[in-house]
């Protein structure tokens, strides 16, 4: 499936972006005097184009045929259980919560992949066995 921009969801994008130009604003009228806090400004500037960035290559992933991939969704949910694991021994601690892994001057909180994984791994078993969540009782 070839992107164009009628594939573009404007009614869920609008909001995104006046979100992120109404933080650029706030943050301008903030730091603008200072120009020690400035720096934050154009961080957040560089973190909105990295981030829309990232949900334009996102949005080109077919998801009904990655969760049409059995092994390949078993290996994710595997390689999100290690990470879930290694957590708890490997976890640095921030706000009370050891939730982040460190790789270099990198970090992630591995529960934000496992959200997506869970979900492709559910539809998955779902599809597979013929469930309907709204018909079947699940417990």
């Amino acid at each position: 499936m070839a992107y164009n921009s009628k594939n573009i969801d404007w009614w869920l994008l609008a909001p995104i972006l006046i979100l992120c130009l109404i933080s650029l604003i706030t943050l301008y009228s903030f730091t603008i005097y200072n120009q020690n806090n400035f720096i934050f400004f154009h961080h957040q500037i560089i973190w909105i184009i990295s981030g829309f960035i990232v949900l334009f290559l996102v949005s080109l992933i077919d998801f009904r045929s990655l969760a049409s991939d059995y092994q390949l969704i078993n290996i994710f949910y595997g390689l999100e259980i290690l990470l879930l694991t290694s957590t708890l021994i490997f976890g640095r601690e921030i706000g009370g919560n050891r939730a982040w892994l460190n790789f270099g001057s990198f970090s992630i909180q591995p529960v934000e992949f496992a959200k997506i994984i869970l979900i492709l791994f559910l539809s998955r078993y779902f599809a597979d066995n013929n469930l309907n969540i709204r018909q079947n009782k699940m417990f």
